[in-house]
């Protein structure tokens, strides 16, 4: 038996500030007299990419923990990162940016966004990411921000058409920067 649940907060299972509506469902099985409960997340691979790519687009500076989540839901090493920002970071301070040792200037936190979402645009079809826009967008904050400040993702499950059909993708909405 399982109960759709309207909100879930998926921060734990992902690694970033995400809820997830109408993406899970609580499911309570009895076996030999014992009960047991858990969450099942929907597709929790495209939640995944599309929360990172989500992150990624939004204006506020990325923290070492979301640089960190980020990469790993890529899938790169410290290393294929640094190739896919064009070979001039050092691994040692991408590892520096992760522990919040320093925090990446303008340019690199540009380029880390950048090659996290070209590599996760298609596991992400519902999230709507240009590059153009996201290399106009005005970065906000010096990365240094309260963890109690870091911007929330909210996924939504919802049909998606795409290529003459329709499918339950996971979207985002991006609010502007005030």
């Amino acid at each position: 038996m399982f109960t759709n649940l309207e909100r879930y907060d998926a921060t734990s299972l992902i690694g970033l500030s995400v809820v997830l509506i109408n993406g899970a469902r609580e499911i309570v099985e009895t076996d030999d007299g014992r009960t047991e409960t858990y969450v099942e997340v929907l597709d929790i691979e495209e939640a995944s990419a599309a929360a990172a790519m989500a992150r990624c687009l939004m204006p506020q500076k990325l923290r070492g923990p979301e640089i960190r989540a980020i990469r790993k839901i890529v899938g790169m090493t410290a290393r294929e990162l640094s190739d896919a920002m064009g070979g001039k970071t050092a691994i040692e301070t991408i590892s520096r940016w992760e522990t919040e040792a320093e925090f990446p200037g303008g340019f690199a936190d540009k380029l880390l966004r950048l090659a996290a979402c070209e590599g996760l645009k298609d596991r992400a079809p519902g999230i709507d990411y240009d590059p153009e826009k996201l290399i106009r967008t005005k970065m906000i904050g010096n990365g240094k921000m309260d963890p109690a400040s870091i911007p929330q993702v909210v996924l939504r499950r919802m049909p998606v058409r795409q290529d003459h059909r329709t499918n339950d993708k996971w979207t985002a909405e991006l609010k502007e920067a005030a």
